[in-house]
């Protein structure tokens, strides 16, 4: 059986810390498995770090016209935003639609 050397460095503001573990392959495996996962299930709903998109440049990402756009909309396909006289469309949004295959 095999075994690796991983070695952990932790900054902190007045010193570094590390330490030397040993684990299996398994176990390193089981370990870069779950730090994946809950990489990829993190959501950011900051909305000050969230991207917002015009009509036209939601079209271009969708490669659709206006009209088909505005089609979506008024049908739930997706959603958008009203800033004043501006209709913005999130990247969060964009995902959601093209994951259930509401719009092509």
């Amino acid at each position: 059986m095999s075994f690796y050397f991983v070695i952990f460095y932790i900054k902190d503001i007045n010193m570094t810390t590390g330490f030397t573990m040993t684990i299996t392959p398994d176990e390193l495996k089981q370990i870069v498995r779950e730090a994946v996962i809950e990489t990829m299930t993190m959501k950011n709903d900051d909305p000050a770090e969230m991207k917002y998109f015009t009509r036209y440049v939601t079209c271009e990402i969708l490669h659709i016209s206006l009209s088909t756009l505005d089609t979506y909309v008024k049908k739930g396909a997706i959603t958008c935003s009203h800033v004043g006289k501006r209709v913005l469309f999130s990247q969060d949004d964009i995902d959601k639609a093209l994951a259930k295959n509401r719009i092509t």
